[in-house]
């Protein structure tokens, strides 16, 4: 029992220390504003740059996010930006301080190598071996190490706390030219943004209202068509599950590619459960599909200036 003493502290508990001014002090000293200028330089640039410079937005930082994120900031020269609405990375995997339990990867039934196996042996991640799957006994350590990587990457902007709005479309083509995006709690009136990018990924995982696919099937005018698959995926089937969400990733409207959970959504697949094997594939099939889309708009645009430089040409020495 605590009884309270004479000086009226409580018996157990140390006073407060008296603060002095002789302790030795072993940092060298810095000027608050200027460090405080220099994070707002460093934030601004990272914001010019996501805004400014961005090959592919991918719009979620769960697994199939953070797959595609991972597997183009391996390429030189692509800008990539990443929002997630949230204020941390890990989509399901990782809520805040909720990190999920074990996982599996399964082993492809040819002996061709594994895209997933690959990933987690770069990113030196440790699994154990069993019959016809991995298991990843701590996924906390596969989602770290994924934000790792690609955090160090300097082709690779991310930015928490952001929503994707709404999608931006090229009038005369219809492709999508990149999304609106707000800032969470930003109350200000003119509060959404556009990001434009030459590819949008949209691995909105489960958050049908996020779902950037869903946006462009209703400007598409079949929506019901996917209405009516939301909330109503098939029942666990983790044997065919992962197959589905790899065969089904695509690009799903000019310019616009789908992955993930969100594949399952929209096409009315079967739950994934513990497996995490399409989810990862899926992510690493995005990035791959958009790589050709961004070669297919370099070609474009260096045929247009060919084309262009040959009129001028022409013009030129027919004066």
């Amino acid at each position: 029992m605590i009884h309270s003493t004479a000086t009226g502290v409580s018996a157990g508990v140390k006073p407060a220390v008296k603060k002095s001014t002789s302790v030795p002090t072993k940092y060298q000293s810095v000027v608050e504003s200027t460090v405080a200028s220099e994070f707002l330089v460093d934030r601004n640039l990272m914001l010019e740059k996501a805004f400014n410079h961005t090959d592919v937005v991918i719009v979620g930082s769960g697994l199939a996010g953070l797959s595609t994120a991972y597997e183009l900031a391996n390429l030189q020269g692509i800008n990539i930006t990443m929002l997630e609405k949230n204020h941390w990375l890990g989509g399901s995997h990782w809520q805040g301080s909720t990190i999920s339990p074990s996982i599996i990867v399964r082993k492809p039934k040819s002996k061709q190598e594994n895209p997933a196996n690959k990933m987690l042996d770069a990113l030196g991640v440790p699994y154990a071996d069993k019959d016809n799957y991995i298991i990843i006994k701590n996924s906390a350590l596969l989602i770290s190490s994924l934000m790792s990587h690609i955090l160090k990457s300097n082709n690779v902007s991310v930015l928490t706390n952001y929503q994707a709005d709404d999608i931006l479309l090229d009038n005369f083509s219809q492709s999508v030219t990149g999304i609106t995006t707000r800032k969470i709690g930003d109350s200000r009136l003119a509060s959404s943004y556009p990001l434009y990018s030459k590819c949008v990924v949209s691995a909105c995982g489960k958050r049908e209202d996020l779902s950037l696919t869903m946006k462009r099937a209703s400007l598409l005018g079949f929506q019901d068509m996917y209405f009516n698959n939301f909330f109503s995926t098939s029942p666990m089937n983790m044997n065919s599950s992962d197959d589905e969400m790899v065969y089904h990733t695509r690009e799903f409207s000019p310019s616009l590619v789908v992955a993930g959970n969100e594949v399952s959504r929209i096409d009315g697949l079967p739950c994934t459960g513990m497996s995490v094997t399409g989810v990862l594939e899926s992510g690493i099939k995005a990035a791959r599909i958009a790589f050709e889309l961004l070669q297919k708009v370099l070609t474009y645009n260096s045929l247009m200036r060919q084309l262009i430089c040959l009129f001028l040409y022409y013009r030129t020495t027919n004066l």
